[in-house]
């Protein structure tokens, strides 16, 4: 269960949220005109032909976007999976040394016997 809930958190919760709100009204719009407005006769022609447009809108969205997960998604986030904790070494050392270089520094301007030059003294 903890590789389902792995994969979960990382493939599925980090796409944006603006597409799972799409997703999930375009889901429930295709069920709604399948299941239930199919069966209601149309009193114009022309809602029909309106319609089927609007399912066929619908369902290519679906498609664009498993294929957005497929083809995009889910190779962004494998490289970021393998890529991070590359660079996390190096990016630590990084704050080690500007964290022991801001300690130096600042315990040498509290220490120092020559007095400092501030902004209007060197004007």
């Amino acid at each position: 269960m903890t590789k389902l809930n792995r994969w979960w958190k990382t493939y599925v919760k980090s796409i944006r949220k603006d597409l799972v709100v799409m997703l999930l009204a375009d889901i429930v719009f295709l069920l709604v005109m399948e299941l239930f407005l199919r069966n209601i006769p149309a009193p114009f022609p022309v809602f029909v032909k309106i319609g089927d447009l609007l399912v066929t809108l619908a369902v290519s969205f679906l498609a664009s976007f498993i294929f957005y997960f497929v083809q995009v998604h889910l190779p962004e986030t494998q490289q970021k999976t393998n890529i991070y904790p590359s660079l996390a070494f190096w990016f630590n050392r990084i704050v080690i040394v500007e964290k022991a270089l801001l300690t130096n520094y600042v315990g040498q301007r509290l220490t120092c016997k020559v007095p400092c030059l501030s902004y209007p003294k060197i004007l």
